[in-house]
């Protein structure tokens, strides 16, 4: 096989790569801040109103998280929480993602995760009705969480991957029901196991999702560098090229290529 070309494994490298750092069209993101204001601004009206607007208020918050996932160092943010604030009860990751957001813009930027420690501890920070939803339990369960736990939520966050997704990962008995063989250090040592390991899933993690998420654009990579202990700096490091590899054999079996089945 010929390196350059897309099939090969050096081609899909390469074409992976090229198209993470070709900017989007303009279209697709401006629909999105469009959509996502829509919903936000609905968020806020029915916040001043009595009423039964859980449920409303769960949709918005699901219609965020996809919108979220297209944008920023860490896409994945409003999944990560509301999977850390499942044993609670917690189902509002993406607004509180959202409102970390602006309360980064108003400091003038800053790591969102060194700002869910702030609201963690005073959730008085945030406006509006959401400081409300951190509980006393929630928070302690916050204050109570081990560095490896801690660090698996901050990459989970990196990769535009849904709720559903990142609970799978983060939480031990999702992740032993889903028959997912693998443990914290061992994601943390290699981040394309959150691939490898969610294959056989009804809506599985893509190999594009957990790549994008470990190769950002540069800017990207100099204000949040991916920790070391998950950081793969060349895009030929075996762990993702047997991600890779792994992702070409899927692709080929579902187009009915029996030598790759």
């Amino acid at each position: 096989m010929r390196a350059g070309r897309k099939g090969t494994v050096n081609g899909r490298l390469n074409a992976a790569r090229s198209a993470h750092l070709r900017c989007r069209n303009v279209a697709g993101p401006v629909a999105d801040v469009v959509a996502g204001w829509a919903a936000l601004n609905v968020r806020k009206t029915v916040a001043r109103i009595e009423g039964p607007w859980d449920a409303v208020l769960r949709w918005i918050d699901a219609q965020l998280n996809r919108l979220w996932q297209a944008r920023g160092a860490f896409p994945g943010l409003g999944s990560a929480l509301s999977a850390f604030g499942y044993e609670w009860g917690f189902q509002h990751g993406s607004l509180l993602a959202y409102e970390l957001e602006l309360e980064r813009e108003r400091a003038g930027g800053g790591n969102p995760w060194a700002l869910v420690n702030v609201v963690m501890e005073d959730p008085a920070r945030l406006a509006g009705p959401l400081a409300k939803l951190l509980s006393p339990s929630l928070r302690n369960g916050w204050k109570r969480l081990t560095e490896e736990r801690r660090a698996l939520l901050e990459l989970l966050s990196r990769c535009a991957i849904s709720e559903d997704q990142a609970l799978r990962f983060y939480d031990t008995t999702e992740r032993s029901s889903a028959g997912i063989d693998a443990i914290e250090a061992q994601l943390l040592a290699n981040p394309y196991l959150l691939f490898e390991k969610d294959r056989r899933s009804v809506r599985p993690i893509a190999f594009g999702a957990i790549d994008r998420g470990l190769f950002p654009d540069e800017a990207v990579r100099q204000e949040f560098p991916v920790p070391e202990l998950s950081r793969i700096e060349d895009p030929a490091d075996p762990r993702r090229v047997r991600a890779l590899v792994a992702d070409l054999l899927e692709e080929a079996s579902a187009q009915g290529h029996s030598a790759a089945a």
